[in-house]
């Protein structure tokens, strides 16, 4: 990072020195030493807002780690993403007052899901079994002082 800096600023003053050099007299020298001071100026405060902005660190991966445990790690992500996406999908049919376990095969087939709830609806499981694909839906009863 600091050699970067140290190089833009060279760069810089190097451009300065030529510009300056090519210009000829009179009232446009004003403006490019303007345009100058405000690059140099631009150049000079950019490490500080660079630390001040968190959006610029960098995301690196661990340099330990092979495609294959990065592909891995990619796609248990998108598995738990998927199981959230399914247990949010199964508590907007059946009711916001259930609790939703939901378990996802490793190519994204649902494997089995259970609710637990005071409200045993075969229209609600017919229609989860139908969207989700997934026969083994099942309802554990449980009581209203539970919650």
């Amino acid at each position: 990072m600091f050699k970067e800096f140290v190089t833009r600023v060279i760069s810089l003053a190097f451009l300065c020195i030529v510009s300056e050099m090519i210009m000829p007299e009179g009232s446009m020298k004003k403006y490019l030493h303007l345009a100058v001071g405000f690059m140099m100026m631009c150049v000079l405060i950019s490490p500080v807002t660079n630390l001040l902005n968190p959006e610029s660190f960098e995301f690196s991966f661990d340099s330990e780690m092979t495609n294959e445990e990065i592909i891995a790690e990619s796609e248990a992500y998108i598995l738990k993403l998927h199981e959230e996406n399914i247990r949010e999908h199964v508590i907007n049919i059946y009711g916001h007052e259930c609790e939703v376990f939901v378990k996802v095969n490793s190519d994204g087939m649902v494997k089995e899901v259970i609710i637990r709830s005071d409200i045993s609806d075969n229209l609600r499981i017919n229609r989860l079994k139908e969207e989700l694909g997934c026969e083994n839906i099942k309802i554990i009863k449980r009581n209203k002082d539970e919650f």
